[in-house]
This record gives C-alpha cells, structure tokens and sequence, in this order.
C-alpha cells in the first residue's frame, strides 16, 4: 500500500472540461451551419440550371436569411434577378459587396454587369475596367470593358453613330452566366 501512496489522486478542473465542451458544441454548430449552407448553395445552383427559379429564389432567400453575408449566395442572387430582369432589387447589395472587396475580379465584373443591365452603362465601366485590371488573362472580363468603351454613352451619339456607317458599337448581352 506505501507505493500507491506516493501517487496523487487525479484532481478534475470541472471549469475546464465545462469550458471546453462548451467550446467543441460550438464548434460544431459553426461546422454544422457552414454545411448546410454549402448544401444549400449547391441546391440553388442546381435549381437555376434546372430553370427552376422560383425554387432557387426561395433556397437563396432561406440562405440568406441564415447568413447574409454569404457572398457566392449574393452573387447567384444577382444572377437570377438578372435573368428575371430584376436586376435593380440587387444592385445597391453588389454595388457595396463590391467596394468592399475591390481585389475581387468576378464580384467587380458582376457589378458591372448589373449596372449596364439596368442602364447606366457609364458607371458599370470602372467595375469592368477593375474586373479586367485583376485578372488580364480574362477574356470576358477585358472584352465587357472594351465593349462598354466603344458603346454609346448618350442617344445623341448614337444618332450620330447610326449615321456614319463605318462603325459599329458591341453592347453586353447582360447574361453574367458565362462569368462563372
């Protein structure tokens, strides 16, 4: 018996394993809720593709309500309003998604994309332009700012464009499908 004597009795810190579980229950709730918004991004994909826009707006909207700065949501969101040609409901969102992140090169042309779609071509051009500066090697991204360039800015000029037949502008078909 002396020799169990000489070794001390395990002491628990219950604050410890408390602190501890209750950190781990976190974890996995964060774990868990990341996830599910993967799943649910990936569901609302497929809808879209499917054509299922209704379905896909309801995910979206599911999504956001979780978490509403989930950005690859937003940008799916932007992308059915364009296709529904309700591109004005997200604009103002792109348009502060991307002065808040100015080194994202998709989020910029998305941007841009929006503001021509709904008219005002000349504020789409420093997006396209910043899209088309981060990524050069990006053929979509340098042919919008180009199109955008050589484009109309006014009725006036393309009065006067309509009349010199040597030249004609490219617009932007406003289907940012074909940026993914």
């Amino acid at each position: 018996m002396a020799g169990c004597q000489s070794i001390e009795p395990l002491q628990w810190a219950p604050d410890d394993v408390g602190v501890q579980r209750e950190q781990r229950r976190e974890e996995m709730i964060e774990q868990f809720e990341r996830d599910r918004a993967t799943a649910d991004l990936r569901l609302a994909r497929e809808q879209w593709q499917r054509g299922d826009l209704d379905g896909c707006d309801s995910t979206l909207r599911r999504l956001l309500r979780r978490s509403p700065d989930h950005q690859k949501a937003i940008l799916l969101l932007a992308e059915l309003r364009l296709e529904q040609g309700r591109g004005k409901e997200i604009l103002p969102r792109i348009a502060s998604l991307a002065d808040a992140h100015p080194d994202d090169a998709h989020l910029q042309y998305v941007a841009g994309v929006l503001l021509d779609a709904c008219g005002d071509t000349q504020a789409a051009i420093p997006y396209y332009a910043k899209a088309a500066e981060l990524e050069p090697a990006n053929e979509l991204y340098c042919q919008s700012r180009l199109s955008v360039l050589e484009a109309p800015s006014s009725l006036a000029s393309a009065l006067s464009e309509a009349a010199a037949p040597a030249r004609s502008a490219s617009g932007i078909s406003g289907d940012s499908r074909t940026a993914r």
